[in-house]
C-alpha cells in the first residue's frame, strides 16, 4: 500500500523541525456546508449500495469526517453545461459559500469534492487575503476538507504555476496557507486528484480515466479507517493543521469495469495483479532510487536527479514520493511536523 509518512515527507521537503504534539481540537461543528462536484445537481440522495460504492450522495459528502453534523448543500452552477466558464462557476460557489459561513455564528465544517474542492480553496484564499475582516470567523470556527481536488492534482502536474488555462479560465496558483485547519483527501489513481506524472504511459492514463467513474466521486471516507502511515499532518506558518490523506485503491479502476459486468473475481484478480506494475510505473512516486526516467512536475519535464538539485515539486507529490521510499524501508515514522520558519 502506498503510504504518506510524515517523517519521510519531512526529509524530502526539508521542512525540518521536530515532531510536535497534536494541536488542540477545534470546537465540534454541528453543521456541514457541502460543495458537490460538477454532477451534484443530478445526484439523488437515495442510491442503491451498488452505486454508493462508487458515488457518494451529496448530503453524505464529508459525513465520515463529521458524522454528527447536519449537511447543508451550497448551490452553484457546477457543470460544464452551465453558462459561463468553470472559473466563473467557482467564483459564484465561493460567493454563496462565504454568505453561508457569515450567516452562522457557530463552528462549521466545510467540505467539497472535485470542482467543489476548488471552491473551498477560493474561499480559503479570500478569508486569508483580508486578515482584518472583522466579520471573518475565528481560526477555531472553521474546518475544511477537500476531496479529489483537480486544482491540487491534475493542474499541478500538467501546468506551471501562474499558467492560465483557457476555456475553463483558471490560473494555476498554489493553495494559500490558511489559519483554518484543512484536510486534503486524495484517492489513488483518480484522474483529477492523482493525475499520473507520466501520462504518456497509456495504460496508466486509461486506468486514471476509468477512475473518474469508480474512484473520483467517492467522498465518504472515515479518517480512523485510513492507515496512519497514509496520513501526513503538518502545522503551517499560521499555526493551523494541514493534513493529507492518501486513500489506496484496492482494485484497479481499469479492471473494476470487468467486475461490474460480471467477469469472475478470481480471473479479474489475476489480470489486476499483472497490470498493476504497469499502471504504477506511470507515477514517479513508485520509482526506486536512481531511476532515470523523466516525469512531469508543474508542466516541466524533469527527473529525480533534477528534482534533488532544486527543481520545484508540489508538497503532495513529494509526500507521495517519500511514501514509496519509506514503504521499501524496514521502518517508517508518523507524526505531526512543525513546519514553521
Amino acid at each position: 500500500m502506498k503510504s504518506l509518512t510524515a517523517g519521510a515527507t519531512a526529509c524530502v521537503l526539508g521542512l525540518g523541525g521536530a515532531l510536535v504534539p497534536t494541536a488542540a481540537a477545534s470546537p465540534a461543528p454541528q453543521t456541514r456546508l457541502v460543495l458537490g462536484g460538477s454532477e451534484y445537481a443530478h445526484v439523488p440522495e437515495t442510491l442503491p449500495p451498488a452505486v454508493t460504492k462508487y458515488l457518494t450522495p451529496n448530503l453524505e459528502i464529508g459525513a465520515g469526517f463529521f458524522p454528527d453534523t447536519t449537511p447543508l448543500l451550497i448551490d452553484y452552477p457546477a457543470s460544464v453545461l452551465q453558462r459561463g466558464t468553470v472559473n466563473q462557476h467557482i467564483d459564484i460557489g465561493a460567493d454563496n459559500l462565504d454568505a453561508a459561513i457569515r450567516q452562522r455564528q457557530e463552528p462549521l465544517a466545510v467540505v467539497g469534492i472535485s470542482e467543489g474542492a476548488a471552491v473551498l480553496d477560493t474561499e480559503r484564499a479570500r478569508l486569508e487575503n483580508d486578515p482584518h475582516d472583522p466579520h471573518a470567523p475565528a481560526a477555531d470556527q472553521l474546518q475544511f476538507v477537500l476531496f479529489n481536488s483537480p486544482t491540487r492534482g491534475l493542474a499541478t502536474t500538467l501546468f506551471r504555476q501562474g499558467a492560465h488555462i483557457p476555456v475553463v479560465d483558471i490560473t494555476v496558483t498554489p493553495p494559500v496557507e490558511s489559519r483554518y485547519d484543512t484536510s486534503l483527501v486524495i484517492h489513488e489513481y483518480d484522474l483529477w486528484g492523482d493525475f499520473p506524472d507520466r501520462p504518456w504511459n497509456l495504460v496508466t492514463l486509461l486506468n486514471a480515466t476509468m477512475a473518474v467513474v469508480f474512484v473520483h466521486p467517492i467522498a465518504n471516507d472515515v479518517p480512523s479507517k485510513i492507515a496512519p502511515e497514509n496520513i501526513t499532518t503538518v502545522v503551517n506558518s499560521k499555526g493551523a493543521t494541514d493534513t493529507t490523506y492518501f486513500v489506496a485503491t484496492p482494485t484497479l479502476p481499469l479492471t473494476e469495469a470487468l467486475r461490474v459486468v460480471g467477469v469472475p473475481g478470481k480471473a479479474v484478480d489475476v489480470l489486476d495483479k499483472a497490470l498493476r506494475p504497469v499502471v504504477d510505473a506511470g507515477y514517479s512516486r513508485n520509482d526506486r532510487p536512481g531511476d532515470p526516467r523523466p516525469y512531469l512536475d508543474h508542466g516541466v519535464l524533469t527527473t529525480h536527479r533534477a528534482s534533488r538539485l532544486g527543481n520545484a515539486r508540489t508538497p503532495i507529490h513529494e509526500a507521495a514520493h517519500a511514501t514509496a521510499a519509506a514503504q521499501r524501508s524496514p521502518a517508517t515514522t508518523h507524526g505531526h511536523l512543525n513546519s514553521r520558519g
